[in-house]
């Protein structure tokens, strides 16, 4: 396989900050340790008269070093780096008010939440549209925020919240909150009357209930889902009893 062409502006890698005779509008440092990810952003923002790149790293280090040279309007980071978290990046920048979007291949909601923490301004996906990138960068950079539209409505309610999770219980009465944890030890419906003394066609009529405000199909997927909060739970106990 041949090599990938040098960008003509992407000559100076690493932790050296590129030059130009023009004043953009909004000057972006790209903090990603992919080649191609950084020369097709070169290519990308090279049509664009507005955007600028001033200056790019592949790794943590060399990114700390550029910031220390450079202060650009964004910076346009992936978390995952080969020598650290880029959050820890993101969260430093924040402090010195540089604007943060994250470029990332993973949409998880704990990326989103860890990175609306550390201070990111938004978050675009790397199989995003071009014009999305563009997009979140013109947004950021003008002091607005920017989330891919691949976030789902459990993550933009989030956002809407301030970066809090929602809690996903909020509409549930205390019975049924006490009935998820019951189909999350992988109880029968019998069982669940016995514990509940009620009777087994009522704990059947209330699982129904329970499975269509959640919105879901199954009982099975339920007692996933009190698993998934149980371990949430425990993580943020985990938390708080180590700080």
């Amino acid at each position: 396989m041949g090599t990938v062409p040098e960008h003509p502006r992407s000559r100076v890698f690493e932790d050296n900050a590129l030059s130009s005779d023009a004043v953009p509008s909004c000057g972006v440092v790209v903090v990603d340790d992919h080649h191609l990810v950084r020369f097709a952003l070169h290519t990308l923002l090279d049509a664009e008269p507005d955007l600028h790149i001033v200056g790019e790293a592949a790794s943590l280090a060399a990114a700390r070093s550029l910031l220390e040279r450079v202060t650009p309007d964004v910076l346009l980071l992936d978390v995952h780096l080969p020598d650290g978290d880029g959050l820890e990046l993101c969260e430093a920048a924040t402090k010195r008010g540089i604007k943060t979007l994250i470029l990332t291949a993973y949409d998880g909601e704990e990326l989103l939440i860890d990175a609306m923490r550390a201070g990111a301004a938004g978050y675009v996906l790397k199989q995003d549209p071009a014009d999305a990138v563009l997009t979140a960068l013109r947004t950021v950079g003008a002091g607005g925020a920017h989330f891919s539209t691949a976030a789902t409505p459990q993550m933009l309610a989030m956002i809407a919240n301030g970066g809090t999770p929602e809690d996903p219980l909020a509409h549930l009465t205390d019975r049924e909150r006490s009935l998820l944890d019951l189909l999350g030890e992988g109880l029968s419906n019998r069982q669940i009357a016995e514990r509940l003394f009620l009777g087994e066609r009522t704990v059947k009529n209330y699982v129904s209930r329970l499975l269509r405000k959640l919105d879901l199909d199954r009982r099975a997927e339920a007692a996933v889902l009190s698993a998934r909060l149980e371990a949430q739970r425990e993580m943020r106990r985990y938390s708080v009893s180590t700080r």
